[in-house]
């Protein structure tokens, strides 16, 4: 008789299923991810070879199926591949791809704590790692229009019922079928979906009806576009063949038990309470990132840990991508990361340790490496992100004569108008940025000029007119404006960087807002020094990166709507009052965001969800709740001269794949 695995939980030390349903109830009254539309169903994926052999393989491969080893392509492709490229992309088999891997979060010089950054969500050493993901049933394109990925078809009813289609003949790495089963045995028995409120609406919305089939019930997007998130975040693209064994009503309980608490003591493994371990442990061991064994659907699966230094995917046999000319992708046999310190990132890229180094480089090193990287073999491209250089005021900071100042619009208005945009661009960032406020930089129909646009001029006459307007026309001796209390207008500019060190630019942004009576005091703090100031309330004023999400999921529109999180413009400001967060007056403009978020998610059409969208932009135009100073910072990447792939012109996303843009199977050496 198996052990239910309430009953497991309850015997032993790690009670994860309290955790777990906490955690998704909170999933459930949260608000969802934004929807997305997707178009006509595009037509099936065809074979691109007729007559003889249907695919190439790689010759390592080849020899493998010689051997009997593996089965032939034919058989471990599915019927339609994915096919990526055209002619043109064409490359040839073989060659190891060296990435950096930085460890931002855990400095605690412990190699075993590496595998936590990789499943931290929101780090960039897991962005960067992420570009290697396969696990998704539609992927976006740069004109955020989605396009099939595993499944290769879907349709609308037109009454409330998409029914997606995926591809027959997709197997994960280690050979055993991948089927809708796989997602089915996902909603009903994983312990990320471990409570019965969460299963019971995730079966009312997401109907598997046979292998090949999943119809999504919903008068709106949002269950739709849930589809490109859930499969992360609650693992539903996940091999039932494998959690079996990780699952009490499936396998011995008391040897699952003896197997939990030997590895939560291994190095690495953090001192959990009872309620969180098990939790834990089950991430570790449904995380690609960082369980080898793992059955993956990528083109490269891990091949050892991800604790060591080096950290190898090695090539999938069973990728269900193809390019156009009938070869299984990917062409590199290996894509190798190395986990690198921070302070060694551009030594080692000038060295050449990299053939593609696209992490741990900031703008500021660019003048170096031009001088110091070996150009003969090794180019440093300069790609375009949605990353935006920002001032944000704490709308929500303690006192209450600065956050009366805050919450002024003239005020943010004139900060930006003080701003000299084009100096700074030009003496500090070599005139590669763009003067730019906060705005979405791709997607047509979600672009919005007037924002993006709008305060940009350097007019501190201007500045300093709408100044005294807002009230704030007493000076002391030194020429600093005055608060009502009497206080020299003056705050702590918080700076956030990973070396904890000011650069020129700062100064240069301080004497700019002091043109305007306006004393500012900048202090550098890394992120995890200004997140726990964030949750306290403790900070006045930020100059830091806004990375501006690309695609049309409710992160992208949650930036607009309201900015939660840690170094989010609203400060501790929220609708509900759940610490650490404090009610806004009733006539901020912050409910006016909010109340747009209720018709963006239940928007039926593509119509009204671009309404919800555009009126939040306009709130934002004209109450500019952070002020943009200069956007699409490049991405700083040194490739290898004869590394084909990499496209500077492409905009560097982590939604896109990074500098891989969903393309990285097609990355090849080449003359």
């Amino acid at each position: 008789m198996h052990t239910s695995r309430r009953e497991f939980l309850r015997h032993t030390a790690t009670t994860a299923a309290a955790t777990l349903v906490a955690a998704c109830t909170r999933r459930t009254t949260q608000t969802p991810p934004t929807p997305v539309a997707l178009g006509p169903p595009p037509a099936p994926t065809e074979g691109v070879a007729t007559g003889g052999p249907r695919y190439a393989e790689a010759p390592a491969l080849a020899e493998q199926v010689a051997l009997g080893v593996l089965t032939p392509v034919e058989e471990r492709l599915p019927l339609h591949p994915m096919v990526l490229g055209t002619a043109a992309d064409a490359g040839a088999y073989g060659g190891v791809l060296r990435r950096p891997l930085v460890q931002t979060v855990f400095d605690l010089g412990d190699p075993a704590y590496r595998g936590r950054s990789l499943r931290l969500r929101g780090e960039e050493p897991r962005q960067i790692v992420d570009s290697l993901d396969a696990h998704r049933l539609f992927a976006y394109d740069r004109t955020l229009v989605p396009r099939p990925w595993l499944c290769e078809s879907w349709e609308f009813d037109g009454e409330g019922v998409w029914t997606l289609r995926l591809r027959q003949g997709l197997r994960w790495s280690d050979g055993e079928p991948f089927t809708f089963e796989d997602v089915r045995f996902s909603l009903e028995h994983s312990a990320n979906t471990d409570d019965e409120d969460l299963r019971t609406l995730l079966r009312e919305t997401y109907e598997v009806v046979d292998d090949f089939e999943l119809r999504v019930h919903s008068g709106t997007l949002d269950a739709l576009d849930r589809l490109h998130t859930l499969p992360d975040s609650l693992a539903l693209i996940a091999p039932a063949h494998y959690l079996r064994h990780l699952l009490p009503e499936f396998t011995d309980a008391a040897a699952l038990q003896e197997r939990v608490a030997a590895e939560l003591e291994m190095p690495g493994s953090p001192n959990l309470t009872p309620s969180a371990a098990w939790e834990h442990w089950w991430y570790q061991q449904t995380d690609w990132r960082t369980n080898p064994d793992l059955p993956s659907l990528n083109p490269w699966i891990l091949a050892g840990s991800a604790s060591a230094d080096a950290v190898p995917f090695r090539r999938n046999p069973y990728c269900w991508q193809a390019d156009a000319a009938g070869q299984q992708l990917p062409y590199l046999d290996e894509v190798a990361f190395s986990w690198t310190p921070p302070d060694e990132v551009r030594r080692a890229a000038a060295r050449g340790r990299f053939d593609d180094g696209d992490q741990g480089l900031v703008l500021a090193d660019r003048p170096w490496l031009i001088d110091n990287l070996d150009s003969t073999t090794h180019a440093l491209l300069a790609c375009p992100s949605p990353a935006h250089l920002a001032l944000q005021l704490n709308l929500s900071v303690a006192d209450a004569a600065k956050r009366a100042l805050a919450n002024d619009r003239r005020v943010r208005q004139a900060l930006s108008l003080l701003i000299p945009r084009d100096s700074l661009n030009l003496f500090f960032y070599a005139g590669l940025l763009t003067p730019r406020q906060i705005a979405p930089v791709v997607g047509e129909a979600y672009l919005s000029p007037a924002l993006a646009e709008g305060f940009l001029a350097h007019d501190p006459e201007e500045a300093n007119r709408m100044l005294d307007e807002a009230g704030y026309t007493a000076r002391d001796a030194e020429g600093y404006r005055l608060l009502p209390d009497g206080e020299r207008l003056s705050w702590t500019l918080l700076v956030r960087s990973a070396t904890r060190s000011l650069g020129p630019e700062v100064e240069m942004l301080a004497e700019a807002l002091a043109d305007g009576g306006i004393e500012c005091r900048p202090h550098a703090v890394t992120r995890q020094e200004f997140v726990s100031r964030w949750s306290q309330n403790d900070w006045e004023a930020l100059y830091a990166t806004v990375d501006v999400p690309v695609t049309p999921a409710f992160s992208q529109f949650n930036l607009f709507w309201c900015g939660r999180g840690p170094g989010a413009w609203a400060g501790v400001f929220g609708d509900r009052p759940v610490a650490p967060y404090i009610r806004p007056p009733e006539d901020h403009f912050l409910w006016a965001l909010w109340a747009l978020a209720d018709p963006y998610l239940k928007a039926a059409t593509e119509e009204e969800r671009l309404a919800a969208w555009h009126a939040a932009l306009e709130i934002w135009r004209e109450e500019l709740p952070a002020i943009g100073v200069l956007g699409s910072v490049p991405r700083l990447v040194v490739a290898r001269r004869d590394l084909r792939g990499p496209d500077e012109a492409t905009v560097y996303a982590a939604e896109f794949g990074g500098m891989g843009a969903d393309r990285l199977a097609l990355f090849h050496y080449g003359v």
